[in-house]
């Protein structure tokens, strides 16, 4: 059968080129890991609230891992009671016209998603508060999803209020933020999310904001991150 197809005459001869197709790549796989975590928020030089954030790590394999965290903090006259030292969010502060000070003097929410390092406002170099496991996945959809949630919520000029809870005319904060990218966020399967244990592996107390969800019908939509 082969001959058949070959032909008579040795001037039209065919050559045979044996082509070996390139050795298919394992496709890389990236495993995320999103956190809730919490450091203590000082007031008047005494530690009596907790503030919480999210934190996302990328396993990279063969790599250093990447680590981004997200926030929320206030954005008006008190956004400095930090501790000292603290880095402010490298961003621009909400962009809100006609804010001012009877609107809330905490200002509007100012979201930030950035690398967790020296740079970041809640990077704390001596010691880093207790985290808890909210959400693995292997596409990185709920880190992706938390960022566009806190681009949402600084975008919407959320009132922030330090105490909400007790608050007369409302707000949140940024343990609202947090609680709210990532219920909003997190894996159907995942249920309702618990703060971490502080060092004496007792749960967390005095973390105001906690369990408010902002509401972000109305707010802006953000493109993916």
């Amino acid at each position: 059968m082969l001959a058949a197809l070959l032909p008579i005459s040795a001037a039209n001869a065919y050559e045979l080129v044996i082509v070996t197709p390139p050795t298919t790549q394992p496709l890389v796989s990236f495993e995320c890991k999103v956190e809730i975590c919490c450091v203590g928020a000082p007031i008047v030089g005494e530690k009596i609230a907790w503030h919480c954030f999210t934190k996302c790590t990328i396993d990279v394999p063969d790599g250093d891992d990447i680590v981004t965290a997200c926030r929320g903090g206030p954005a008006g006259l008190f956004r400095d009671l930090e501790d000292p030292g603290t880095a402010s969010a490298p961003n621009p502060e909400p962009n809100c016209p006609g804010w001012n000070i009877f609107h809330g003097a905490w200002g509007p929410i100012d979201t930030y998603c950035g690398p967790f390092d020296e740079d970041h406002p809640d990077w704390r170099e001596d010691k880093q508060g207790p985290c808890t496991d909210a959400a693995v996945d292997s596409d990185c959809d709920t880190c992706d999803c938390i960022k566009t949630i806190m681009c949402r919520i600084e975008a919407c000029c959320i009132r922030y209020e330090g105490i909400p809870e007790v608050s007369p005319v409302g707000g949140f904060n940024s343990n609202s933020s947090a609680f709210t990218a990532i219920t909003i966020c997190q894996p159907d399967s995942s249920g309702p999310q618990a703060l971490p244990l502080d060092p004496l592996n007792q749960p967390l107390l005095g973390a105001p904001g906690w369990g408010l969800l902002i509401p972000l019908s109305s707010c802006p939509t953000c493109p993916n991150p």
